[in-house]
């Protein structure tokens, strides 16, 4: 037992270490690139559950915890983060959530260069919580191009460089233990420069600059944060980009994320991902979700494939090894198109990969090769499963 008990305090401060609260890099961009850095949250209830007896009502004050981690992508080569994240009560009621800020700084040897501030906020019973974040970055990428057709031709490799800045607030109501609602706000600034190959972007905005509102709701049954076993995953995200001042025309995104979670045989889960966005009006292309990355499509440079629609799905082998240690299986597919009327699913992207995990209390680690099209894969390691 203390055998058992020294072995998981020396991986947890191994794991503060090396990732701060056990953040993968999907959640690290997270932070820079969405309304609510929610790794943030669920590490904190998290938390909470499993220490019910740490937090006594008069231990109101802020607790800072230091962050650090190293992470390698094919997108930013060898990327390192430092921050710190700090919770704290609203009045003295136990039950309620910590509310949570974090403040990160990112560097990567690509010239990839982030620095962000989030957070939630609950209120004194923890029945809605404000939700805000602000950042800014700098990135070195390749673009290839809109469209399938720009994106298998490994000729169009451009070289850019995009700069960007965002801020955003949600109040998020908790109308039951699975359902939530929240309406938000924020302003976004985006600049692209530097093509290597300017006729590739000939026709579309390098910039933008203007206020954007919109609302989600999310219905939630999973079992576990960290390691699903059975439940479902629903969201639902509007926003709306209204004809306001730097704006000349109005546009519109939405998008929908559906996971599913089925025990199997023993020792077995079957997770089910299903990810849709729709973009509208007179959309930029640089606020289209493009194919790649460590959550879907796997293996694929993040950006290379990219239009206004996405349509992507994957399913998930989770199988139990020997004690902490497991393996995943998964394949997928994903779809980019101007329209549904020209959606040709003879352009459908393939995707497959293999990982491992190891899983001891609250954390997951994961290391997977993902694998696409014409001999396209990557590494990647982190945090977390991928949904």
């Amino acid at each position: 037992m203390m055998g058992s008990r020294n072995i998981f305090r020396a991986i947890c401060i191994i794991s503060v270490l090396i990732s701060g609260i056990s953040v993968s890099y999907a959640q690290i961009r997270e932070t820079f690139d969405s309304i609510y850095y929610k790794s943030v949250s669920d590490s904190v209830e998290r938390y909470i559950r499993k220490h019910p007896n740490r937090f006594k009502p008069d231990q109101n004050k802020l607790k800072v915890t230091p962050m650090a981690a190293i992470n390698y992508t094919q997108e930013d080569g060898i990327g390192f983060f430092i921050g710190i994240a700090g919770q704290y009560r609203n009045g003295f009621d136990t039950l309620a959530p910590l509310s949570n800020v974090t403040a990160i700084g990112y560097a990567s040897t690509k010239g990839s260069l982030k620095v962000a501030v989030a957070g939630a906020n609950y209120t004194s019973i923890g029945g809605s919580r404000l939700e805000y974040r602000a950042s800014s970055f700098i990135d070195d990428r390749y673009f290839w191009g809109i469209g399938y057709e720009n994106g298998t031709n490994s000729t169009n490799r451009s070289f850019f460089t995009e700069s960007g800045v965002g801020v955003g607030a949600a109040y998020r109501f908790i109308i039951s233990r699975n359902l939530n609602l929240a309406p938000l706000i924020g302003f976004d600034y985006y600049k692209a420069s530097s093509f290597t190959y300017e006729h590739l972007v000939k026709d579309y905005p390098l910039g933008y600059t203007g206020f954007h509102i919109g609302a989600d709701i999310v219905f939630d049954t999973k079992d576990s944060q960290i390691s699903p076993t059975k439940g479902v995953y629903l969201k639902l995200k509007q926003k709306i980009h209204p004809r306001l001042f730097f704006q000349a025309s109005p546009f519109y995104q939405t998008a929908i994320t559906a996971d599913f979670f089925f025990k199997g045989w023993k020792g077995a889960v079957f997770a089910v991902d299903i990810f849709s966005e729709s973009n509208y009006g007179d959309s930029p292309w640089f606020m289209w979700t493009p194919v790649g990355g460590d959550t879907r499509m796997r293996g694929y440079y993040y950006g290379r494939y990219r239009d206004r629609n996405t349509l992507i799905a994957q399913i998930e082998l989770r199988q139990k090894i020997y004690k902490y240690h497991g393996a995943v299986l998964w394949g997928g597919a994903g779809n980019i198109f101007p329209s549904y009327r020209e959606m040709d699913l003879k352009q459908t992207l393939p995707n497959y990969g293999i990982g491992y995990r190891f899983e001891l209390g609250p954390l997951l680690f994961k290391l997977d090769a993902g694998f696409g099209r014409k001999g396209e894969w990557s590494i990647l390691a982190g945090f977390n499963h991928a949904f």
